[in-house]
């Protein structure tokens, strides 16, 4: 509530008309020098405070519409936090929250809240409305975090408390139906048509999809995958024999998907091993077994994965195969070695947790012993380092001493595997650099309210003007100090207009000039062309550039 009525004010060339106008006598005197009646500067008249304009500095005194407080402040002040088409109510600074959750109650009234404005997820029936959506979409909550839509509402509803099976209940569904509706319960039990949509993916990207990109694409969670061994063994089932997919998270590249499997199942078990070790002498010095486990007592356990059945005859080479692992079986027990042989019926044809459980079954008896600590071989997977290694290695690929990698150049080196890690420990990219002191390329994180007038001033300072839409967009992928500006100008203005007159209005309080094109954006807003139209120049931003000119500096 403004409880000033009259302000003293100066008397201007600029307002004198308008004064005259609304029927206030101007004191005027004949000047011998000029042969004219004029106004002697400094001259002051009492005026009501509704013909002070939007954009005036005179002290009035004005009460908390919410709390009562009394308080004075700049007509300026007021006038902003009034001037609202929702709520015209004056809110104080510690009632100002209070008053932004009226005008977002008013927005909702009138249907005018969308799912990019900030508190339209504060409202459940908004909530309702996107899951409802994306239950008409995809028919399906199964699985729902595996794509963005789904993972999104996931983390609203956890955010807000909110149980999404009851707002099922409220929207007229079954939560249970909508669980088991999916084609992974049934299209995907047939493993031909699994694989048949894979290879659409394949066709689709020229390349055998990664585990993420099938969950991804089919809407489908890993269970699926897990059921016929896991994305590794359905690629080798496919016919696609890309050895780089073999790396083991030790760094070896194993020569089939059952060492693979049986290499995981030891690391994640953390025992140590040794790859294709000659554990025989003589005429036999050539053979090679599979992992070499030494323990401390000084024993070793020799482990091999049978790569056919025992009994296969199939061809010569089987047969070659066989009659060799006879011999290396009675050589194990001649030389005294404990044996540890895994064979290929418990990879063939069996799910997931199937060959965990054997594998489980053959080492069970040796998961406690001692063993010798062997270091890392080859390459350090990611998992393996501390936060500051983990550091260390992503900034080889950042030509920024302060700034982290972007996740495209990673994924162009073969590094992604570096910002998953990051992921997994932090949350986010953001997170990561901001406990180590650096910065990152993300769109959000680096603009603050505080540094986005520096970033319209750094525009002046080496684009002469402050950039236009399409000129941004054309620049900011290659000028890293304005990359990820605009969204930060989202985030805290209503449009990057309103953020321009702002920045403008600082340089009018600063005494700071404006460029040409800047005089020019103005005068085009104030006449509504080039760009502007009835919506985008509204009476306020008007008078607010209309100020903006009659006082700043031009350079």
């Amino acid at each position: 509530m403004l409880l000033t009525k009259e302000v003293e004010i100066l008397v201007t060339p600029e307002n004198k008309l308008r004064l005259e106008e609304a029927g206030y006598i101007i004191p005027y005197y004949y000047s011998k020098d000029n042969y004219k009646m004029c106004v002697k500067r400094g001259t002051t008249i009492l005026v009501d405070v509704k013909y002070l304009t939007p954009s005036s500095h005179c002290m009035v005194k004005v009460k908390c519409d919410y709390c009562g407080e009394e308080k004075d402040i700049i007509y300026k002040e007021y006038y902003k936090n009034v001037n609202n088409k929702f709520v015209n109510k004056y809110a104080c600074n510690e009632c100002i929250s209070i008053k932004k959750k009226d005008i977002l109650i008013e927005k909702q009234k009138l249907g005018l809240l969308s799912i990019k404005d900030k508190g339209y997820w504060t409202f459940r029936e908004n909530r309702l409305q996107e899951l409802n959506n994306y239950i008409t979409k995809y028919k399906t909550l199964n699985a729902m975090q595996m794509n963005k839509e789904g993972k999104n509402i996931y983390t609203i509803f956890t955010q807000y408390n909110d149980n999404i099976k009851s707002a099922c209940i409220d929207l007229g569904y079954s939560y249970g139906e909508l669980l088991k509706y999916n084609r992974e319960y049934d299209y995907y039990n047939d493993y031909d048509n699994l694989k048949y949509d894979i290879l659409s993916i394949y066709n689709d990207l020229g390349r055998f999809p990664k585990q993420m990109e099938v969950l991804k694409r089919l809407h489908i969670s890993n269970n699926v995958l897990l059921k016929f061994g896991g994305i590794d063994k359905i690629r080798l089932d496919m016919g696609f024999k890309n050895k780089e997919d073999l790396i083991d998270n030790r760094g070896f590249n194993n020569r089939s998907v059952c060492e693979y499997m049986t290499a995981q199942y030891l690391i994640a078990n953390n025992i140590s091993y040794l790859r294709e070790q000659h554990p025989f002498d003589g005429k036999y010095k050539n053979y090679r077994s599979d992992f070499t486990l030494p323990l401390l007592n000084g024993e070793i356990i020799q482990v091999e994965v049978w790569g056919y059945p025992k009994k296969d005859v199939s061809s010569k080479r089987v047969i070659d195969y066989n009659t060799k692992r006879i011999l290396k079986e009675d050589l194990y027990n001649r030389y005294n070695y404990i044996f540890i042989g895994i064979n290929y019926e418990v990879f063939y044809k069996q799910d997931y947790p199937s060959i965990q459980n054997s594998l489980y079954n053959a080492f069970k008896d040796y998961l406690n012993l001692e063993y010798k600590f062997i270091s890392q071989e080859l390459i350090i997977p990611p998992y393996k380092y501390t936060d500051k290694e983990l550091l260390n290695e992503l900034m080889k690929y950042s030509d920024d001493k302060n700034m982290l990698p972007h996740q495209d150049i990673l994924d162009s080196k073969g590094k992604s595997g570096l910002y998953l890690e990051v992921l997994k420990r932090y949350s986010n990219y953001y997170n990561f650099a901001k406990a180590f002191g650096k910065n990152t390329y993300s769109k959000y994180n680096n603009w603050t309210k505080d540094n986005i007038f520096e970033g319209f001033q750094y525009m002046i300072n080496n684009y002469n003007h402050i950039l236009k839409n399409n000129e941004y967009h054309d620049l900011a992928s290659q000028d890293r100090n304005i990359t990820g500006f605009m969204e930060g100008v989202k985030k805290y203005y209503s449009s990057y207009i309103d953020a321009r007159l702002h920045f403008y209005e600082y340089c009018l309080d600063n005494n700071l000039s404006l460029q040409e094109l800047d005089i020019i954006y103005l005068n085009n807003l104030i006449e509504v062309k080039k760009g502007f139209n009835k919506h985008t120049s509204t009476y306020e931003r008007i008078q607010i550039a209309k100020n903006i000119l009659d006082n700043i500096l031009i350079a």
